[in-house]
């Protein structure tokens, strides 16, 4: 089941990412190369990190922190400390090293190799982590890391042009930008997975609370994923900073 739910991912993923790759190469010629090599970053190094600092630092909130594992608190933490901030930043440092080696200076190629990285760490959680078709479905059709990466590389690009022209004040907005909405997009969408804990019972005020939670993360969801395909299509030319 794993292996066809990551078979899923992988077809939606593409089905995502190749349009995208499609048009923003016609403005510049990215080596696929070097696209693939950031797919591969993202399949390997970038997911290996992640997870070794996922395990330490649950260590800590069960053995230091005295965390109930099966608690909802225990759940949200993760949700916040282990998968969406140290996720966006491994993710996004790595995808910062392959763009300042890669050799090009544009904005397609900077949202390319981000989105790439992303690509690939999504292939590879969904092969360890899908549990059922209806999950692979659903992580598919909103894959998630992809967009995050896209909108993070975008705004990436965007703080490097500013501080290359000398705009410090928007430098770092556009930097922060660049994490803090796919970090806040990543935790409020894994938080709602957690209620979901909540939902298997009587109370029908946390079955309340839950859907909601779970209902406005899938609006932000998609309002984010077509903020950032806008965004993506935007980029209509070689820009450098």
């Amino acid at each position: 089941m794993r292996i066809l739910g990551s078979i899923v991912f992988l077809v939606f993923a593409c089905i995502w990412y190749l349009p995208v790759y499609k048009r923003l190469t016609a403005a510049e010629r990215i080596e696929k190369s070097c696209i693939f090599k950031s797919v591969l970053w993202g399949l390997g190094p970038a997911f290996i990190i992640a997870v070794v600092i996922q395990m330490i630092l649950s260590a800590i909130y069960y053995y230091v922190l005295g965390m109930d594992k099966e608690s909802l608190s225990f759940s949200i933490t993760q949700s916040i400390f282990s998968y969406a901030l140290i996720e966006e930043l491994v993710k996004g440092f790595i995808a910062y090293k392959l763009y300042c080696k890669s050799g090009y200076e544009s904005k397609a190629a900077c949202v390319l190799i981000f989105g790439a990285v992303g690509l690939g760490y999504g292939i590879l959680e969904s092969l360890l982590f899908i549990q059922n078709i209806v999950h692979a479905l659903i992580r598919s059709v909103i894959s998630l890391h992809i967009f995050l990466q896209f909108f993070m590389g975008y705004f990436f690009f965007e703080a490097v042009r500013c501080k290359a022209s000398g705009k410090i004040s928007d430098y770092k907005k556009k930097l922060a930008t660049s994490f803090f909405i796919p970090f806040f997009i990543h935790m409020l969408h894994d938080i709602a997975g957690s209620f979901i804990k909540i939902l298997i019972g009587d109370d029908e005020a946390k079955n309340t609370i839950g859907y909601i939670v779970i209902l406005i993360s899938a609006a932000i969801d998609i309002i984010f994923i077509i903020k950032t395909l806008k965004l993506v299509r935007s980029v209509k030319e070689v820009s450098p900073p």
